[in-house]
């Protein structure tokens, strides 16, 4: 099945159903969360939102992620109703293709099935290397068939936790499993039905960083080496909608491109001038900062060097930061030859016009430099 065909047949599923008003999260996941602190949650395969929403709650700053659009919006729309909304980011992507910026103290991935093609294991691998130390991922996965699933066929095969876990290859040192169960429980179905269903259960524990490879070596997480180029946006007429789509498919591709890139190559200068990976996004962080939330800027050679405790999770995720909080200001404009809170000192600040144009073009220089060192660290392109 194809991305358009996942997305369809996903976008279909949720169509077809009534918007839930108060979705129920996982019992397991209210079982396992309950006793931790809250911090920064990601959820994978968020679907009607209940985990994201009972997350929030209590406390916890959720990135909630879907390959539908249909499930996105109407997540968005009711954290916005629960009183939540700035609590929840919700964002669509496609595994396959995309994984969100950031660190996080807790990744949840409740029956995360699908009908298309994904490399499970990568992703749930990603997820690991996402979590910062100390952060769990739990992993839920059908045991069972229920009545009321999307997949019927009765020669599927539900591989156990064991299997899962071997599947992930983690390093022992770095990440610990917690819990491997399969418990049954009577579920009720999103028609009013009950059966009893199985659930397969892994909880992973980070308990430390993992340790940096050595030059000339790749990274631990098995990416692809060839990523799948992204084509460019398909806009509306506006000058509005065109300028802040093609920056945000610049932001997109130059935190891809970092985003996973391995210690300590991300981060050691490849050219005479000292130019490398994480510095590049660290730069760009600035310049957003000074550019549309008027934040000054005192050394800007300087932001070309990441601080050496950040690792690349903590730089990736300061730059996704910067960029909400850019487009937060931007959503808030309807005039682009209103002036941006840039502060320079003797002269007028420019227009949202300009700097949106210079954002482009600055964004651009430098993802066109980490495609280069990219690939000279690891081998992988494509954007």
């Amino acid at each position: 099945m194809s991305t358009a065909d996942a997305v369809t047949f996903w976008d279909g599923v949720y169509a077809a159903r009534p918007a839930a008003t108060n979705p129920r999260p996982n019992y397991l996941l209210t079982e396992t969360v309950s006793r931790l602190s809250p911090g920064d949650a990601l959820d994978l395969g968020c679907g009607d939102g209940g985990d994201a929403l009972w997350l929030a709650r209590r406390g916890w700053h959720v990135t909630a992620v879907d390959i539908s659009a249909v499930a996105v919006a109407r997540l968005a729309d009711l954290a916005r109703s629960h009183g939540v909304g700035d609590q929840v980011v919700a964002e669509r992507h496609d595994l396959s293709e995309s994984f969100p910026l950031g660190g996080f103290d807790l990744i949840c991935a409740h029956y995360l099935h699908t009908p298309v093609d994904l490399d499970k294991a990568t992703v749930l691998r990603l997820a690991a290397h996402a979590l910062r130390p100390g952060g769990r991922l739990l992993v839920v996965d059908h045991g069972s068939t229920a009545p009321w699933s999307w997949n019927q066929d009765l020669d599927v095969e539900y591989p156990t936790p064991r299997e899962v876990a071997a599947d992930l290859a983690l390093e022992p040192a770095t990440w610990r499993v917690e819990r491997v169960d399969a418990p049954r429980r009577i579920a009720t179905g999103p028609d009013g039905r009950t059966a009893e269903v199985t659930d397969h259960v892994l909880l992973i524990h980070r308990t430390a960083r993992a340790a940096p490879t050595t030059e000339n070596t790749v990274s631990t997480i098995p990416l692809r080496k060839r990523r799948d180029d992204t084509p460019p946006p398909r806009t509306g007429s506006s000058e509005t909608e065109t300028l802040r789509a093609f920056l945000d498919y610049l932001r997109t591709s130059i935190a891809a491109k970092v985003d996973g890139a391995p210690e300590p190559q991300v981060r050691t200068a490849a050219v005479p001038s000292g130019t490398n990976l994480l510095g590049l996004l660290n730069h760009l962080t600035f310049v957003e900062r000074s550019m549309f939330l008027g934040d000054p800027v005192t050394d800007w050679q300087a932001t070309f060097q990441a601080p050496p405790a950040d690792s690349v999770a903590v730089v990736v995720g300061r730059y996704r930061a910067t960029v909400e909080r850019a487009n937060d200001f931007l959503d808030g404009c309807t005039d682009l030859n209103a002036p941006v809170p840039r502060a320079r000192p003797g002269r007028p600040a420019p227009s949202v016009r300009w700097a949106l144009t210079h954002l482009i073009e600055e964004t651009g220089r430098h993802a066109g430099h980490a495609d280069i060192l990219r690939e000279l660290i690891d081998g992988t392109t494509g954007r």
